[in-house]
């Protein structure tokens, strides 16, 4: 599994949010292990930076914790954007929404 150090905000209310929290707080990044990449869609990758709390299907039952207690989520990449724009790592601890974001 690949590993990252991000710093992850709980229940964001849109990619600025994320932005700022992370800018205010530096130095506090932890390892997360990403347990799948998503590629998404430009319109989907917009929707969830805009709005990161509504329902997302492709985000359902992944995140937590692995057996050892690592915090896991998953690298949602933008197929249009792969290597240009920075990618969100989200872990939503089983649910359908970004409990927690980060931006690797």
């Amino acid at each position: 599994m690949k590993k990252v150090n991000v710093f992850m905000v709980r229940k964001p209310s849109d990619i600025e949010d994320v932005i700022s929290t992370t800018k205010a707080n530096p130095g506090k990044e932890r390892e997360v292990l990403i347990s799948e990449i998503i590629l998404v869609n430009k319109a989907a990758f917009n929707a969830l930076c805009e709005n990161p709390l509504a329902d997302y299907d492709f985000l359902s039952g992944k995140g937590g914790t692995d057996k050892h207690g690592n915090l896991t989520a998953v690298e949602v990449v933008c197929t249009e954007f792969a290597g240009i724009m920075k990618r969100l790592i989200i872990n939503p601890e089983g649910s359908s929404y970004c409990r927690y974001m980060g931006i690797a």
